[in-house]
Formats: C-alpha cells, sequence, structure tokens
C-alpha cells in the first residue's frame, strides 16, 4: 500500500504549476473549449461566453488584467482572451483538463488551467526577455531575489530550492500576500524566471 507523503505531495503540486509556464509554449494540439458552468463569484462579464471571442484590439496587454494592482481572480478564458488581445493556444491535459497560454508582443507568456466549474483561479507568467506589467511590480527577467525578499518581507516568504524541487531555476519563493498566494522562481542569476500568482495553497497536500 502506497505511503502518504504529504510533502512529496506538496512538491509534486508545485513543480506541475512551475513546469507549466516553462512548457506550454511548445507545440500542442489546439482544441476549442467547451461551454461551461459557472459556481464561484465570477464578475457578470466573466459569465457571458460568447464563442468566438471578441479580440479587444486596443488590449493594454496584461496590465489589462491587473486592477488595484492585483490580478482579477477568479476569472475565465473567454475574459482574460478579451482583454489581453490575443487568442490562446489551448493544450487538452487527461489529469489536470485544459491548459490555456497566450503569448504576448513583449514574449510574456500568461498561462493557467481551469476548474472543474471551467473558473480560472492561479495564472502564471513567464518570458525570454525582461517583461514588466505584472503585479506588485514584478517583472520577469529584471526583479531581484534579495528584492523580492525585502518587498515581501512582512508576508514571512520561505524560501526553498528549486533544484531540489524539481524545476528549472536556482530558489523558489512562496507566501500569500493578502488574499493571494504567489509562487516565484529565480534563475541561476537570482532573477525572477516565472510567477505564479493563484487563490490556491499549491504547497498544500491533498
Amino acid at each position: 500500500m502506497p505511503v502518504h507523503n504529504p510533502m512529496r505531495n506538496a512538491l509534486i503540486r508545485i513543480c506541475y504549476f512551475a513546469l507549466l509556464v516553462m512548457i506550454c509554449g511548445c507545440k500542442s494540439d489546439v482544441q476549442t473549449s467547451a461551454a461551461v458552468k459557472y459556481d464561484v463569484n465570477l464578475p457578470e462579464e466573466a459569465k457571458e461566453r460568447t464563442e468566438p471571442v471578441e479580440i479587444n484590439q486596443s488590449s493594454k496587454g496584461v496590465e489589462a488584467l491587473v486592477s488595484g494592482g492585483h490580478i482579477m481572480l477568479p476569472t475565465c478564458d473567454s475574459t482574460v482572451t478579451k482583454r489581453l488581445g490575443v487568442k490562446p493556444r489551448i493544450k487538452r491535459d487527461k489529469i489536470h483538463g485544459q491548459e490555456y497560454s497566450w503569448l504576448l508582443s513583449n514574449s510574456l507568456q500568461v498561462i493557467t488551467n481551469l476548474s472543474k466549474d471551467g473558473s480560472i483561479l492561479w495564472v502564471g507568467f513567464s518570458a525570454k526577455k525582461v517583461a514588466s506589467g505584472l503585479p506588485y511590480h514584478l517583472i520577469i527577467n529584471q526583479t531581484m531575489l534579495d528584492e523580492c525578499k525585502s518587498t515581501f518581507a512582512p508576508d514571512n516568504p520561505v524560501e526553498t530550492s528549486a533544484y531540489a524541487a524539481g524545476k528549472e531555476g536556482a530558489h523558489c519563493l512562496n507566501f500569500k500576500h493578502g488574499r493571494y498566494y504567489l509562487f516565484l522562481v529565480f534563475g541561476d542569476d537570482l532573477k525572477l524566471s516565472t510567477a505564479t500568482i493563484s487563490l490556491i495553497d499549491h504547497t498544500k497536500a491533498d
């Protein structure tokens, strides 16, 4: 009988959400998302799904997802598409359902997957070059590890080795900031490589 190991389960959960940020740019079969029902407290505009999604050509980029300095969660894929002004790449995963990836003009990649009720409860960010516009003044490939430790010191961030958790990077910071959980991964140069913002603490074992 398999032994329940909470720490191992937590690391597996963290690995999945961090690696999604890394690999969602790979080629995959694009599939049309099915209509879903929303059981969470979504904005009214998020509940109104129209196919095909009308693209907002005047989008401000990732800043369009930010309100009051925070990512607007929960939300849904059609709302994210409208605000970003970019159609997503959709990959169906047998275990985790549909994985969504939006690639913006500044190389910033926004990724997520849908919960069972069709809502989006977390988003991840990565980029091949310096990319700004994220909440909390985070800049991919520029914000430093020590800078984040100082900025988020009141939130008591926990630092772990990314390599020990099986992820691409040198260090990880995870903590709760207000109502959101943040998971930040830094490369060997100690610059921010990926950031995940979530309503769920993915470090908790089931």
